[in-house]
């Protein structure tokens, strides 16, 4: 069994001049997690099969001034393969 995690985070100031002086905040948040495992079964001494999982989960957030955004995403994948 697999596991990954990371995490991000980006803060943003930035001083604009455009008809007078004006600031923006920017905040970036995210969070992201996966886990993998996997099994091979001998169905014989010439034929095995692979079976794997993955479960991957992405979780983030933006905000700014004007708005604040959030996200949240999970996701399973299975894999599967025969060999001779």
């Amino acid at each position: 069994m697999f596991l990954e995690r990371s995490e991000v985070h980006i803060d943003k100031d930035k001083d604009t001049y455009w008809a007078g002086s004006s600031t923006t905040l920017q905040d970036v948040d995210g969070d992201s997690i996966g886990l993998f495992s996997h099994l091979t079964y001998a169905v014989s001494d010439r034929f095995s099969m692979l079976a794997g999982l993955r479960y991957d989960k992405v979780e983030q957030e933006y905000r700014d001034a004007s708005q604040s955004i959030d996200s949240s995403e999970s996701e399973f994948s299975p894999k599967g393969r025969g060999d001779l």
